[in-house]
């Protein structure tokens, strides 16, 4: 849910409400909340209800109230919220686009855990405005991300990014010392196989359902005895190729 209140203690009460979309008229309160918001599972929303924490327009409900069109469902959350760095670095700000150099450990905007200690969280609070999110890196991930200071500036980012207009390159220090200077992997990419983390994806045998394809040159720019420094640029970009950990065999 989108955070609507927050103060800046971790410890301290913070109020989460989501807009009922017409999709979602006509579901039961449970269903809803346990469809849509999966960081606590079916059981754990039961109770939360029951405990009343959780609203419609302000007042209380069962699990099997049915939802309707633009009513506000709310949620008081109570749970400390986990430790994280917090030191986002703004290395541009001007005509509506802000680069921040995102540091490892801090997930990029509210989920599950984190509501406030994010780099959505953190920027917007420093900075005053909503900001839109152009690209995103994983919370284990540092280096720089984009966002929008306005809907039209997000617009045509996003535009450019789907026409391939930006170039990304990945670094990544990588166990094992690969036995290629360069090489260039070509796979589909797609949920890695027994992971618990639902975002978390693999090189998948091709043709394996809800798989993409993606394209991607590596390169040794450095290496030890036991390690390297591995340079990845995506030429098809793919929302999903920093979350693959580079194999050092090739």
């Amino acid at each position: 849910m989108p955070v609507t209140s927050a103060s800046n203690r971790a410890d301290d009460a913070i109020t989460l409400r989501s807009r009922v979309r017409a999709r979602e008229a006509g579901s039961a309160l449970l269903d809803f909340l346990a469809g849509r918001f999966r960081y606590h599972s079916r059981g754990e929303w039961a109770t939360r209800i029951a405990d009343g924490r959780v609203t419609i327009d302000g007042e209380r409900a069962t699990p099997q109230r049915i939802l309707a069109k633009g009513e506000v469902v709310g949620y008081l959350r109570t749970e400390r919220e986990p430790d994280a760095p917090t030191d986002v670095r703004v290395v541009f700000d001007r005509g509506g686009i802000v680069v921040v150099d995102k540091p490892a450990g801090l997930p990029f905007h509210a989920d599950g855990a984190f509501l406030t200690r994010t780099v959505v969280g953190v920027l917007e609070r420093e900075l005053g405005v909503r900001l839109r999110p152009v690209q995103r890196l994983d919370r284990e991930t540092s280096g720089l991300c984009v966002l929008a200071r306005d809907r039209a500036t997000a617009r045509a980012l996003h535009e450019e990014l789907a026409a391939r207009d930006f170039e990304k390159t990945y670094d990544a220090l990588v166990r094992g010392v690969p036995e290629f200077r360069h090489t260039i992997v070509d796979a589909e990419i797609g949920r890695k196989p027994g992971s618990e983390i639902a975002i978390r994806r693999a090189v998948v045998t091709a043709g394996t359902p809800g798989a993409e394809p993606a394209l991607t040159a590596f390169e040794v720019v450095a290496s030890g005895s036991r390690s390297a420094w591995l340079r990845a640029a995506p030429s098809i970009p793919h929302a999903w190729c920093e979350r693959i950990a580079p194999d050092p065999a090739g």
